[in-house]
């Protein structure tokens, strides 16, 4: 029996995620080559998916019209998961809003730093072409290439102090690290004023989670692990942030933009509809369609149970521990809703890619 294709969030949302696409799309070589679930589409053939979807939502009479047109017109390819059954691992992420100040104070005592001027992006396609996407972020001492200072070097061991590359000045670590897990957030000053601050790099170091380091020292059951408790036990447990942070070699780095959060192909994410995956396998600004669970928050921004979440999605992100066929991260939003969902979110689902059907196409 065809999947029928059920939208939980408002067509709005859905129109301005699709243009977004577009908006990439568009401004690739027709013939560039994007990944697709194994295999390869052309930017031609994902502009063509993404005009032909924005013409079926705008003229399709009925939810039934909907769903028929969709199965005629596109190919669906579920992604493998993450034991090739189709089994996909969803998480979510927000943009965080946090107290900050543009100068160090006694209340703000820990910095975002920009992009230094000694890291440096070595492209490894240069030096073979089957090295293709492969990137390191280095920099250089005594003529040698060598990795990015580690979490433990920049914020135990300062090797950042003194070069005047503070963006601004959080409360503490605990802020500061879960910004850079975020990726982007908002600084209300203490003049009132707004500051948006996005990821601009990385040290190079692969993500490492501090969650499964406690589960693995029993410090925390699986269980128990969710942004909130690991925030409560970073508080409450001062004396083990270095190790526990350190853990994370990854560090972020960032720019003040005017408009966001800015995902990792330039466009601005779209509430509840961009995701982040794997590049590697799928394709950037690709229309996909999700079904997993959602929290239902009460007033106090408590999770009082769960509901089926079933929606139209685009890859419009990336992330260091979003790697493989089994993995997606959905933008959930802003504030402190988004910031009681996400956190919460960690749960089984499916991951399907739809693309506009050509001769080609296998017969049905």
């Amino acid at each position: 029996m065809p999947m029928t294709f059920t939208d939980d969030l408002d067509r709005d949302s859905l129109r301005t995620a699709v243009q977004r696409s577009l908006n990439y799309v568009r401004r690739l070589p027709p013939e560039r080559r994007l990944p697709f679930a194994g295999q390869h589409i052309t930017a031609e053939r994902q502009r063509e998916t993404l005009e032909t979807f924005l013409r079926v939502l705008d003229q399709a009479p009925t939810a039934e019209a909907f769903n028929t047109t969709i199965h005629e017109q596109f190919d669906i390819v579920q992604a493998a998961g993450r034991k090739g059954q189709g089994d996909v691992l969803f998480t979510s992420y927000y943009e965080a809003y946090l107290a900050g100040s543009l100068l160090p104070t006694a209340e703000f005592t820990y910095p975002l730093y920009v992009r230094p001027p000694d890291l440096i992006d070595i492209d490894l396609a240069r030096f073979r072409p089957d090295w293709s996407g492969e990137r390191l972020r280095a920099r250089l001492e005594n003529g040698q290439v060598i990795p990015y200072f580690t979490r433990r070097e920049i914020d135990f061991e300062n090797k950042l102090n003194g070069r005047n590359l503070e963006l601004v000045w959080l409360r503490d670590r605990v802020d500061g690290f879960f910004l850079h897990i975020q990726g982007s957030g908002t600084i209300h000053l203490p003049d009132g004023q707004l500051m948006r601050v996005n990821y601009a790099a990385s040290n190079g170091h692969a993500y490492r989670s501090i969650g499964q380091f406690l589960i693995q020292q029993g410090r925390m059951s699986a269980q128990q692990v969710t942004m909130q408790s690991l925030q409560t036990y970073l508080r409450t447990h001062p004396e083990k942030q270095a190790d526990i942070f350190s853990h994370n070699p990854r560090y972020i780095f960032f720019r003040q933009v005017r408009e966001g959060p800015v995902g990792s192909l330039g466009l601005i994410l779209v509430p509840g509809r961009s995701i982040a995956t794997d590049p590697r396998l799928f394709p950037a600004a690709g229309l996909a369609f999700i079904q997993t669970q959602q929290p239902v928050l009460n007033d106090a921004h408590q999770v009082v149970g769960w509901k089926p979440l079933s929606r139209f999605v685009f890859n419009h992100d990336t992330g260091n521990a979003i790697k493989g066929p089994g993995r997606v991260d959905l933008f959930w939003g802003s504030g402190e809703a988004a910031e009681a969902a996400a956190g919460r979110i960690k749960h089984q689902g499916s991951l399907m890619f739809l693309v506009k059907r050509t001769a080609q196409s296998p017969k049905r």
